[in-house]
């Protein structure tokens, strides 16, 4: 309708220029077009004063050339003598009244000034256009919006405002459809629909799944059948990250049950006595809750007796009535802004109270919308998630019961403490685990003590149950390396292990003689702590002794005297 309209008045203000270029009036032609009579007159107007442009008179060549002349001479004098300030606004001032007295230019600049308006109209309409299927992500797709919010803040009527609001938002669950089926990737969409589902970590949303983080920031206290409003992101693997949810107040699904308000149990009208009225004592209550009786109860009456002669059936006899029901007027509990989502994950139920369960250090409220997956009990490992309200209460959201951990157990040194997190080296391990409220920790415990832990896998990590120290026996051995295997000994037959806490002097290696002092572990290995290595002595050789050779006497020849 729009656009045979726009055409209509296009096809008007063309007749009306030739009309208006043959001498006919605007009057005429705005009698002529009388339905499109408020359009028309701005335009008409606009062309009118165009039209109304004088160009410039053709010059004969003799004025030209004198003309000419006066200006060379003029300039070449201008060259020789700068004006001064006072004389350069002058002149500009003169030249500025004779143009508005004088012919004035041809009106090419205002027709280029109009096509140019003409122009950006048709673009910025293109775009516009254009931007009708443009998806969060696209670079039209923000121009798509603004004319949006432009058709909003145009929108007077509070009803047809209303529901422009509303196809607006179906587009955008159209729009997050479409970015889902796409597989796009979009860092921020908008968020609108009507919550279909509650999940501890997902929500339907007019069939959209949109995930809960801890960084999601809730607004109002969500339900099934409520309408929200906020921002997402979308992964493009068709699921929805949200960033801020907020709830429309007030505004339910139609498919979601309103609230009845009970009425208050009819009266049971108290039967009238055959007999005469007599007095009736109605008891009142001494407090002032609302009381349920008769409305239109009799007013307690007495019966007067003749005087002259008294009879015993005119004495008043008390009537009993019905005992008033005390009725108490429900009061509206106030209501909570929801803060955030807390999510716990393998902790374990240690008490089960009606609907209070304490989860590890959580006081959790349950719901009769929580949902409870394989009927967890009091010493189950479970977990789920709550919502968080302003007075920092729990209430549970889901919980679950998780399968039943590994456990075992490991002896080592411990080398670090960093919150709940410790480090225990145990040759060739190094455990790394986590400690909870529920962790026994024995006293005395600390870097370097020797502990038993008695730990198990969840899917966390490693947790430990209990840690308690473990006293070990001093030791002192002396004996041959007759085997090294990475840092376990065998000194005479005895298990040693060496780590790098363990001090070592000299140089150890197979067949040196050592004396070692160190803790004798459960298992029977000494873990070493100080390590002396003799240093090697020279072996004694045994060398025979050399004995005498016995040698037969030479005789010799004594020389005789003579006499």
């Amino acid at each position: 309708m729009k656009r045979s309209t726009d055409e209509t008045l296009a096809l008007a203000l063309d007749d009306c220029y030739e009309r208006l270029a043959a001498g006919e009036s605007v009057a005429a032609c705005m009698e002529r077009y009388a339905e499109h009579a408020g359009e028309l007159r701005p335009l008409l107007g606009v062309l009118t004063a165009v039209m109304s442009q004088r160009a410039t008179p053709l010059r004969s060549p003799q004025v030209a050339a004198r003309a000419r002349a006066r200006f060379i001479y003029a300039a070449n004098q201008l060259r020789n003598q700068p004006a001064s300030l006072r004389d350069r606004l002058a002149t500009w001032w003169a030249e500025v009244a004779a143009g508005l007295a004088g012919p004035r230019l041809a009106p090419a600049g205002l027709w280029a000034v109009l096509l140019s308006f003409v122009l950006v109209g048709a673009l910025f309409a293109g775009a516009v256009t254009a931007s009708a299927d443009a998806l969060p992500g696209d670079l039209l797709y923000p121009v798509k919006l603004g004319v949006e919010q432009a058709r909003l803040g145009l929108t007077l009527d509070p009803a047809m405002r209303s529901a422009l609001s509303e196809q607006f938002d179906q587009w955008r669950i159209r729009e997050a459809q479409a970015v889902a089926e796409q597989g796009r990737i979009v860092t921020e969409l908008q968020l609108r629909g009507e919550i279909e589902a509650l999940g501890a970590d997902e929500w339907l949303i007019s069939g959209q799944r949109v995930i809960i983080t801890e960084e999601t920031e809730i607004v109002g206290a969500p339900a099934v059948g409520a309408r929200v409003e906020g921002t997402m992101a979308a992964r493009g693997d068709g699921a929805f990250v949200a960033r801020q949810i907020r709830i429309k107040p007030g505004q339910r699904s139609s498919r979601a049950p309103a609230p009845t308000a009970t009425p208050p149990p009819a009266p049971t009208p108290t039967p009238l006595p055959s007999s005469p009225p007599t007095a009736t004592a109605t008891a009142a209550p001494s407090h002032t809750p609302v009381v349920s009786a008769p409305a239109a109860a009799p007013a307690a009456t007495e019966t007067a007796s003749p005087t002259s002669t008294p009879t015993s059936s005119a004495t008043p006899t008390r009537t009993p009535t019905a005992t008033p029901t005390i009725t108490r007027t429900p009061t509206a509990s106030p209501t909570l802004a929801l803060m955030r989502t807390a999510h716990f994950v393998d902790e374990f139920v240690h008490s089960i109270n009606g609907n209070v369960w304490q989860i590890g250090a959580w006081i959790v409220v349950i719901e009769p919308e929580t949902r409870i997956i394989d009927n967890p009990t009091v010493g189950d490992q479970v977990s789920g998630a709550a919502w968080v309200y302003a007075d920092e209460t729990y209430h549970a959201i889901e919980i679950r019961k998780t399968p039943k951990p590994v456990q075992f157990g490991f002896t080592g040194i411990v080398r670090s403490i960093q919150g709940n997190v410790w480090t225990v080296f145990s040759d060739p391990m190094t455990y790394v685990f986590f400690t909870g409220p529920d962790t026994r920790i024995g006293p005395g415990i600390g870097v370097g003590t020797h502990v038993k832990v008695d730990a198990e896998q969840r899917s966390t990590g490693v947790w430990a149950r209990e840690i308690s120290a473990i006293h070990l026996a001093e030791r002192h051995i002396s004996g041959y390396i007759l085997s090294q295997s990475g840092g376990l000994w065998n000194v005479s037959g005895r298990m040693v292990r060496v780590d790098g806490e363990t001090q070592i002097e000299g140089n150890a290696v197979v067949g040196s003689y050592v004396d070692v002092r160190g803790l004798e572990q459960p298992d029977g290995i000494l873990l070493a702590k100080h390590v002396f290595v003799h240093p090697a002595t020279a072996t004694p050789t045994a060398t025979r002794p050399s004995t005498a050779t016995p040698t037969a006497p030479v005789p010799t020849a004594t020389p005789s005297k003579r006499r």
